[in-house]
């Protein structure tokens, strides 16, 4: 007879106010997606599916929607089609809401591809994160050039005519230096993230309800926030100063904890933990009018991927350009030339009476260059990874041959 699992303890009284809040933001969200009515292409995409049912054609971006609304529509629960529809609802909505564009994307759900036996749960439950890390770790090597530039761009002080694609071809692969901090920084990203985003959330979860909108934001903040200051500034540091000094990751971590210590490694934390939290916020709220204008208040679950896709790329280039400023402080007071700023205070007033307001932007599109495809590469990868990792975890049964 299975274990029964411990009733979960009571909350706190500060958690019983914050979790009362959220449920009331839950609402009124959950209000103003009923009153959207019909999105500007959700009534396009059943008039659409009308034509097609009575053998009309149709052309374009709508065919396109449309065939593909239909075809989840007409397909099983448990098709790999239908995985792509929860996918676009739960991957991609939560990549454009990321912490950075580093991050590999939070998805949300317990649905995975099953082929023969099923995942035992304590497996299926390591699907989604590995093949999230994948997914992180495939989009930085693909996009890592323009990440490169835009470090380059935001270092340089003194050179107007600087161009990064001229120092590009000068180094050749010597830019990818800075790579391997990354790449080391995914998984331990993910699994700071995966291990403690379902903690925060059910924490702040009034007994009995499930998670809303603005619960999960509220989660994914702290979480984030958490995530920020034990992974994304050191590596995000350590990355930098590669980039800055041209050097392979063993030896340009050596030289800088000789130089300044082990406690070097969080230098602009408070512009890093700025950026990820405003990242977070502002994709949220932008990811939820675009839904609001084209879907209206159906329901998510519902939502064409390519429309889910549109929506996360929207998010990520606009979040990029209102978060750019951190970006750039974080950068500077992360460089070989980090000394010269006492705080973050500081190294804004200096940046802007040397250089202007419009340095706070430099390395922009480079950064969108990066986060506008990556969202379709984790989008593309993400499945093809999923299926993968459960091919693996699928126990295979023994044959024996007489």
């Amino acid at each position: 007879m299975p274990r029964e699992l411990p009733p979960p303890p009571p909350q706190t009284s500060l958690q019983r106010r914050a979790s009362s809040t959220l449920h009331a933001f839950d609402k009124a969200i959950q209000e103003k997606d009923r009153a959207a009515g019909d999105g500007v292409l959700s009534a396009v995409i059943d008039a659409e599916l009308d034509e097609s049912k009575g053998g009309e054609k149709v052309g374009g971006l709508r065919r396109a929607l449309s065939q593909r609304t239909k075809s989840v529509l007409d397909r099983e629960p448990s098709t790999p089609t239908t995985l792509l529809r929860s996918r676009s609802v739960k991957t991609i909505p939560s990549q454009a809401q990321g912490l950075s564009e580093h991050a590999p994307p939070v998805v949300l759900t317990d649905d995975a591809p099953q082929q023969g036996a099923p995942l035992p749960r304590h497996l299926k439950m390591l699907v989604a994160p590995l093949a999230g890390m994948m997914a992180g770790a495939l989009e930085i090597t693909t996009l890592w050039p323009f990440e490169w530039a835009k470090v380059q761009q935001q270092l340089n002080r003194s050179d107007p005519k600087y161009s990064a694609l001229a120092d590009a071809r000068r180094l050749g692969l010597g830019v990818y230096r800075g790579l391997p901090s990354m790449l080391v920084g995914v998984p331990m990203q993910g699994a700071v993230r995966f291990t403690t985003l379902d903690h925060v959330k059910a924490a702040l979860t009034e007994p009995g309800k499930t998670a809303g909108p603005a619960t999960n934001l509220a989660a994914g903040l702290l979480a984030g926030t958490l995530e920020a200051t034990l992974v994304v500034t050191p590596v995000e540091t350590v990355k930098t100063r590669l980039v800055d000094a041209n050097k392979g990751l063993l030896r340009g971590i050596y030289d800088f904890v000789q130089a300044e210590g082990p406690s070097g490694i969080y230098r602009g934390l408070l512009p890093t933990i700025c950026k990820s939290a405003s990242n977070q916020a502002l994709r949220f709220v932008i990811f939820g009018e675009y839904k609001r204008f084209v879907w209206g208040g159906r329901p998510s679950k519902d939502m064409p991927p390519l429309l889910a896709l549109g929506g996360g790329m929207t998010a990520g280039a606009i979040g990029s350009v209102i978060t750019m400023p951190f970006d750039t402080i974080k950068t500077r007071m992360q460089g070989l030339e980090a000394a010269r700023y006492s705080s973050t205070l500081n190294c804004i007033t200096t940046v802007v009476r040397a250089e202007g307001v419009r340095a706070l932007f430099k390395g922009l599109s480079m950064r969108l260059a990066r986060a506008v495809p990556g969202q379709g590469i984790i989008f593309a990868s993400y499945e093809f990874f999923s299926n993968g990792v459960t091919q693996a975890l699928t126990p295979r049964k023994k044959s024996f041959v007489a």
